[in-house]
């Protein structure tokens, strides 16, 4: 992108927040019709013709005028205001984040879910900051800045920090911070810009009550890019007093200092997590790359292990990587993390998740999960996963709890809806499962997960031809991801369309990516065609792999018809499971 580019994008960005395109618009409309209704009424009041001239002439005129008082001021509740210099929800102009709400099916229609109880009086969603450098190459800064303050702020006692997914989901959305607060249900919201030139780096952040749109703090720090540090801890202190919360009781100022001193490596870092929130295999490899040099800077950098931990342990559940590879490495990455800042909840809960996905570790995980969120009560992440393990142990009620827990703090994570979704799938209830999976494919169309959810529920509820078409058009989109193909040849073979199903995976046994089908993914297939036998070896094979959606093996109910096989109550023995299906 050009700097041209970045500049007209800003600036149209700009137009949308201070509703002068709207305005602009109503003005067309009302000129026109008072033009209009000047020449119909001219000639019955016997009105000179000057008189319709005049009309035309001060109503051009006048345009650009009511354009620029529309720039200039802003009409509010409590009237005429000039319009502040940076206003709720600016950003360049760029796609929603992958993940943009959450979702009620009511009456056949999707609708955001509405906020079922008021915000806390202690509660805060820090948006995403706006860029006003020069180029498109500083986006993952004013993202970072933003970022690491939300990082911060949820180290700070008594006070909750709506999750970066739902901040970030507004994005370029020119919506009022009242909405934005109830939707989050957060009492206050902080905003701003930021501006690198050269060395030096402009940084405006402001505190804003959701309730009325009020400003209860606002400030700008002008200061040398170096500072980048002092400049984030700053703000963090700012907030915390203005809303009286105590950051002794955390450690004072130190508790929430950045864990490097060195730019070099924080850029590195901010560019990794910049580049990680996009979630696909290649992201994910270069988000990596940007850990391991900000390590290179700096051995003790405890974020970019645990960066680290969280760019593996996606690339093993996405299963880019073998198990092996993907979560013995999560592991080494963690515990890297743990060793330099035992603090740091991320790290606790990547390690926790490695151990319940890999080391089938039931106790050292649980023990994870509830040491990272006793570190960060605040960490929708670790109470995501820490639902996922609960679902696996058949602990359903505690496992909605925990997910509820989850959403209040990331209302609009589309990851967090699918745990829910996932919830009613373990459970047996497969319609409403679908509904759930098919309001979050109606908000976000590209939400690379969903068929791995939605299709299996489909074949639960005997949808067979549904799961079929949809594992077809997935395994076209995503290239990368045979085991698609593996899943359609079992919805054929459950459709009655036996020939086409040993046609489609036949094909998988003999082609190129024949390596990359998990064996799991192996078995569904055997079964389907009722090669019992064939199905339990391949389960067999995932076990002595450590493929990780065994870890649910007591609760899927797609291994129902194998509950009495003894080789089958074995292999759960071997996991250290029971059947809870």
């Amino acid at each position: 992108m050009t700097n041209l580019d970045s500049k007209l994008g800003t600036f149209v960005s700009e137009l949308k927040r201070r509703r002068v395109l709207r305005f602009a618009v109503l003005y067309l409309m009302v000129g026109f019709a008072f033009i209009e209704g000047t020449d119909l009424i001219s000639p019955t009041l016997q009105l000179p013709d000057q008189v319709y001239d005049w009309v035309v002439i001060v109503t051009l005129v006048g345009f650009p005028i009511a354009l620029a008082l529309a720039w200039t001021f802003d009409l509010t509740r409590s009237g005429l205001k000039r319009t502040d210099p940076l206003g709720p929800s600016v950003a360049p102009v760029e796609d929603a984040a992958s993940e943009v709400a959450v979702v009620d099916r009511s009456e056949d229609t999707t609708v955001v879910e509405e906020p079922r109880e008021g915000p806390a009086e202690k509660s805060i969603a820090v948006l995403p900051f706006m860029n006003m450098g020069a180029g498109s190459e500083d986006e993952y800064l004013s993202d970072g800045i933003a970022e690491e303050l939300i990082h911060r702020l949820a180290k700070v006692p008594d006070l909750r920090v709506a999750a970066r997914t739902s901040s970030f989901a507004f994005r370029g959305l020119n919506l009022d911070v009242t909405k934005i607060g109830g939707q989050l249900r957060v009492a206050t919201v902080v905003e701003g810009s930021v501006q690198r030139r050269g060395e030096r780096l402009r940084v405006t952040a402001q505190l804003i009550d959701t309730a009325d749109g009020f400003h209860l703090w606002s400030e700008t720090y002008d200061r040398p890019a170096t500072d980048v540090f002092d400049i984030q801890d700053d703000i963090a202190c700012a907030i915390a007093d203005r809303l009286r919360l105590e950051l002794l009781r955390a450690g004072g100022k130190d508790a929430i200092r950045c864990c490097t001193e060195s730019l070099e490596a924080y850029g590195h870092y901010l560019k990794g997590r910049y580049v990680w929130n996009r979630r696909t295999g290649d992201d994910l490899r270069e988000s990596i790359e940007f850990y391991e040099r900000a390590l290179e800077a700096d051995d003790r950098f405890a974020l970019a292990y645990s960066g680290l931990a969280d760019s593996y342990s996606l690339l093993g559940w996405y299963r880019h990587l073998t198990p092996e590879e993907a979560f013995g490495k999560t592991k080494w990455a963690a515990q890297a993390a743990i060793e330099v800042d035992d603090s740091l909840a991320e790290a606790h809960s990547s390690l926790a998740y490695a151990k319940f996905l890999y080391d089938w570790d039931w106790a050292g995980a649980e023990d994870g999960f509830r040491h990272a969120i006793g570190l960060n009560p605040n960490y929708s992440t670790a109470l995501h996963w820490y639902a996922e393990f609960l679902m696996a142990m058949g602990r359903f009620t505690e496992a909605e709890d925990t997910l509820a827990r989850a959403q209040s703090l990331d209302p609009l994570s589309l990851s967090i809806a699918t745990g829910n979704g996932w919830l009613k799938y373990f459970t047996g209830q497969y319609e409403e499962a679908i509904a759930r999976y098919e309001d979050i494919l109606a908000l976000n169309p590209d939400f690379v997960i969903i068929p791995w959810f939605l299709g299996p529920a489909y074949v639960q509820a005997g949808e067979h031809e549904k799961a079929a078409a949809l594992y077809g058009e997935w395994s076209e989109r995503l290239e990368d991801q045979p085991g698609l193909e593996a899943f359609r040849a079992q919805a054929l073979a459950l459709a009655g369309r036996r020939a086409e199903a040993v046609e489609v995976f036949g094909a998988l046994e003999t082609g190129s990516s024949s390596e990359r089908i998990p064996p799991d993914n192996r078995a569904l297939v055997a079964l389907a065609l009722g090669r019992t036998n064939d199905a339990l070896a391949r389960l067999e094979e995932a076990c002595a792999r450590r493929c990780w959606p065994l870890a649910f093996l007591g609760v899927e109910p797609a291994y129902a018809s194998l509950s009495d096989e003894p080789r089958f109550i074995t292999l759960l023995e071997r996991i250290g499971l029971e059947i809870r299906a």
